[in-house]
């Protein structure tokens, strides 16, 4: 093994993947739809997960699918909204920051290794829909992807919060990341 490249030649490619806790269909669902679908449509994710709003992904002209294992070719992710800030048990467990749940199972969390900085508050009191919540600004949304296949694969290069515009079309902001792919 290369130790300056451990991975061998870094993969240049990238796949964009979008993480989004849609909020059901609570408010003005109609109106909040046509944002999530215009927002959806100018990201053009490869890979979407969205929560709270099963089964219309399909809309969106996205497929609905479970990989149930990963290659040794293909990353692992984990995405969603885990209710839970970076510094909770569960998240540093799946980071590795603290023991994890199985030995060996860690992932990278997008917005840590790839981010521009900041909190990445993916929960808002600026979000009009967040607010009446009255829980505190905190990052609660993630893309987690495991150990580097190959080549890097699915190593973060980029992570950004998206939705979190004048007139957000959920509670919850979403994660937008680029993976080596």
């Amino acid at each position: 093994m290369d130790w300056a490249q451990p991975y061998g030649p870094l993969i240049e490619t990238t796949m964009r993947v979008l993480t989004w806790n849609v909020w059901g269909e609570y408010g003005p669902h109609a109106e909040r739809s046509a944002g999530i679908g215009k927002l959806v449509g100018d990201l053009d994710p490869d890979v979407i997960t969205m929560q709270e709003w099963a089964g219309q992904a399909t809309g969106l002209g996205y497929h609905a699918y479970v990989a149930a294992t990963a290659s040794r070719r293909h990353p692992a992710l984990v995405c969603g909204d885990f209710n839970a800030p970076p510094d909770s048990d569960e998240m540093r467990m799946l980071t590795g920051k603290s023991a994890p749940g199985t030995p060996g199972v860690v992932f990278y969390d997008a917005w840590e290794v790839a981010g521009p900085g900041g909190h990445g508050h993916t929960w808002s009191n600026a979000n009009q829909w967040a607010r009446p919540g009255l829980y505190p600004p905190r990052r609660i949304d993630y893309v987690l992807s495991a150990w580097p296949r190959a080549g890097g694969a699915g190593h973060p290069v980029r992570c950004e919060v998206v939705g979190d515009g004048p007139e957000p079309a959920s509670d919850h902001y979403a994660v937008l990341a680029e993976l080596r792919y």
